[in-house]
């Protein structure tokens, strides 16, 4: 079996980078050949440790350079001229693997290909992702027109996508979101770590961690206002972010306004959260939405509690709210998320007794199952006329 994979790049530390790695990784140990295709990597080496029998194929091209463009309509054409050498270059470079499945986890609409390959949109964040960002952002007219605009081509994504053989998503709670699909499929992620029932911890330690990306939707500038409030009540415990991005300034610049230098601190990325995750008593989630964010199962494994906004759609499937960890008001809603930090921080038992029953509950990611479930799909669409 052949399997070929679209993504823009692998040099990012995120996590549908990790998680293509691990699938890819367990599926050579099954004898499957797999190629991975990205359209700009740069040159740059990849983040995760791929295993090395998988062959890369770079396209060599750049969206930055259309979206740079600051006239409408140029910037429309010069996307166009991209998309178009997007599709004729991957079907170029398809048609020289001869994959028998090509599996994107990119934005593109891949419907029209005409190599051979069966296809599969892999979609690592949630259906209501456009929807949450456009009323994040935007109020009165302009929310009513975007949010119209953004209507009219979620009609246009679900055409292209009955076209294919399978639509895959991350959760349970994705798949009743995505109206009109008819060729839907549900597998979750897995965690790369393994299962330590010894593994024992220390909850006294006065650490929040929270990780990911800095951009508007993943919140931590919210996090940032409600540890202000968490900050007065508990002076002596601190926060930390690990991740980058495009806020990073704006988020220190923040910190600093609201005198919090001394309790939060950007930690930048790291290659070991592990270690960081054992040397903290509690996991924050700021997110408006999510598609299923290996960081929390992540956190489960390490027996960390949880806080999260109950957006979608991972942080509802994972946490059993008043179990496993504590989920909070509507996104945005800083006092509720302060609220919850405060609950878990009040009491050692309960981070504890959720710590543990979040680790209960992380063992039903089982890697081997997991992918069992691809490689069932995989002969499914094989097989298929």
């Amino acid at each position: 079996m052949k399997i070929a994979y679209l993504i823009s790049s692998t040099y990012n530390n995120g996590g549908m980078e990790r998680i293509l790695c691990d699938v890819t990784s367990s599926l050579v140990a099954r004898c499957v050949d797999v190629y991975i295709v990205t359209t700009n990597q740069q040159d740059k080496t990849n983040f995760f440790s791929f295993n090395t029998t998988i062959s890369f194929h770079d396209l060599n091209i750049s969206y930055e350079e259309g979206e740079k463009i600051t006239n409408f309509k140029k910037r429309r054409s010069r996307l166009k001229e991209l998309r178009d050498e997007y599709l004729y270059k991957t079907e170029s470079t398809l048609n020289e693997i001869k994959p028998d499945i090509t599996v994107t986890l990119s934005n593109e609409d891949i419907s029209s290909l005409k190599d051979g390959s069966k296809k599969v949109a892999w979609f690592h964040y949630s259906a209501q992702n456009t929807f949450v960002n456009i009323k994040s952002r935007y109020s009165g007219v302009q929310y009513i027109s975007r949010y119209l605009l953004a209507v009219w081509r979620r009609k246009e994504v679900v055409r292209g996508l009955n076209k294919l053989s399978r639509f895959v998503v991350l959760t349970k709670e994705d798949t009743t979101l995505w109206k009109g699909v008819n060729n839907i499929s549900y597998i979750p992620n897995f965690p790369q770590y393994e299962w330590d029932d010894m593994l024992q911890r220390d909850y006294s330690v006065k650490r929040v961690i929270t990780a990911g990306r800095f951009v508007p939707l993943k919140g931590f500038h919210l996090l940032i206002d409600a540890w202000a409030i968490v900050a007065k009540r508990f002076p002596d415990w601190k926060l930390s972010i690990f991740g980058d991005g495009q806020l990073k300034d704006k988020l220190q610049q923040q910190i600093e306004a609201l005198s919090l230098n001394d309790v939060v601190v950007l930690e930048g990325r790291t290659n070991d959260m592990y270690t960081e995750y054992l040397t903290s008593s509690i996991y924050a989630m700021s997110s408006g939405v999510e598609g299923m964010p290996l960081v929390l199962l992540e956190a489960m494994i390490c027996k960390l509690p949880i806080v999260s906004y109950a957006c979608p759609c991972g942080p509802k499937e994972l946490i059993d709210d008043g179990k496993t960890g504590v989920l909070v008001g509507d996104y945005g809603n800083i006092k509720c998320l302060a609220e919850g930090i405060i609950r878990l921080i009040e009491s050692e038992s309960l981070r504890q007794s959720m710590g543990q029953l979040g680790y209960e509950k992380s063992k039903t990611y089982n890697r081997e199952c997991i992918v069992d479930s691809w490689v069932s799909l995989f002969d499914e669409i094989i097989t298929e006329k």
